[in-house]
């Protein structure tokens, strides 16, 4: 059948009458609501509707998922895929006793909006790939075909047995671009996930500390350049000087939880908490004037300009400060480029004016 998806004006009346459909979305249907009137219909691509009918299931079932997405919406292009009217209309047809089911909806009306908005309705472009119950399965499937060698449901069973480690994969701008060092890290989570599972669990004292030394291996352009051969090879020196016995006293286990199941539909949005442990050991002797310098700036200016600032939304966060000292932007154009959407867009509005002196102290430090 050919596909469908929502006219503006249909789409916005959705999201701006969340409350007053709950009983639609705990309980009904949209079939009042949605009529050919308020929808587009397209003739170059089809759905297969007894395939999207037969996703199901919570987070054990989304790696099967992924692959009957993919496979239902057959010929998509990253471009349409881009398209939130597509994906807000299955999530309100096909997929919505699917989404109902994947992403409960609780009993208090507040928390219900919130979730509704989240996992049915697209209004960023990071829900594309991490919230959108329906999107999210196309787009981690078309990740993971990125690595032609690897079986997909196996990349997909290690990609997404954890959110924290995927985020990791996935925002940083070196495997984003590589495709075979995506492949070699690829690789080492589905070794990671059919073994010892600490690579995935472990998010503070391994995974975490290892996609940064990733980045910071050699520079944006050397890893991009890097054969699949090369970026193995890459991946094990890395592997070496984190944790070789001479450098595991550096790296204390902070994860408490590791064993934890993080992955459960309570947790899933709250995943990405600060660090716990200072990371100075990946920086060199002569970078820590300016931490020191970045550290000042915080504490002088922004912190008694902005004291109720929430602390993972500062532009100078623990986090956030590791990212500037790693990747050294000069300039904002430098920032858009180096840091990802999502970090980007975590910054306080009442912080985000800040960056343009931030990257102006890196640039008077890097040409000291």
């Amino acid at each position: 059948m050919s596909i469908k998806f929502f006219k503006d004006q249909t789409l916005q009346e959705l999201l701006e009458n969340i409350g007053n459909n709950l009983d639609c979305y705990r309980n009904g249907d949209f079939s009042d609501l949605i009529t050919p009137e308020s929808c587009h219909q397209s003739s170059e691509l089809s759905f297969d509707h007894e395939i999207l009918r037969s996703i199901g299931g919570g987070l054990e079932n989304d790696a099967e998922n992924c692959i009957k997405m993919f496979d239902a919406l057959e010929g998509l292009t990253p471009k349409l895929a881009r398209e939130k009217r597509l994906w807000c209309y299955l999530t309100h047809t096909d997929l919505l006793e699917y989404t109902r089911e994947r992403w409960p909806i609780p009993d208090d009306d507040d928390e219900a909006i919130t979730k509704i908005q989240n996992h049915f309705f697209i209004k960023t472009s990071r829900n594309y790939e991490r919230d959108n119950a329906a999107s999210r399965l196309w787009w981690s499937a078309f990740i993971c075909k990125r690595a032609p060698t690897i079986d997909t449901k196996k990349a997909l069973e290690a990609m997404l047995f954890k959110p924290d480690a995927r985020g990791q994969l996935l925002d940083r701008t070196t495997t984003a671009v590589s495709t075979d060092l995506f492949e070699a890290i690829l690789e080492k989570m589905i070794a990671s996930f059919e073994g010892d599972q600490e690579f995935l669990k472990k998010r503070h004292a391994v995974n975490r500390p290892f996609m940064v030394e990733v980045n910071a291996f050699g520079g944006y352009n050397l890893l991009n350049a890097l054969s699949l051969e090369q970026s193995r090879e890459c991946l094990k020196v890395i592997d070496r000087k984190l944790f070789s016995e001479d450098s595991s006293e550096d790296l204390p286990d902070t994860d408490a939880d590791a064993d934890a199941d993080l992955d459960n539909d309570a947790n899933v949005e709250a995943i990405e908490d600060s660090l716990d442990e200072d990371r100075e050991i990946f920086f060199s002797k002569e970078e820590l004037p300016l931490r020191d310098k970045l550290v000042k700036f915080d504490q002088e200016v922004i912190r008694p300009e902005h004291p109720n600032t929430d602390e993972d939304e500062r532009v100078l966060s623990r986090e956030m400060l590791f990212q500037f000292l790693l990747l050294k932007p000069r300039n904002m154009d430098e920032f858009r480029e180096k840091f990802s959407l999502e970090d980007r867009d975590g910054i306080s509005e009442d912080e985000n004016g800040y960056v343009k002196e931030i990257c102006r102290i890196i640039d008077e430090f890097l040409d000291r």
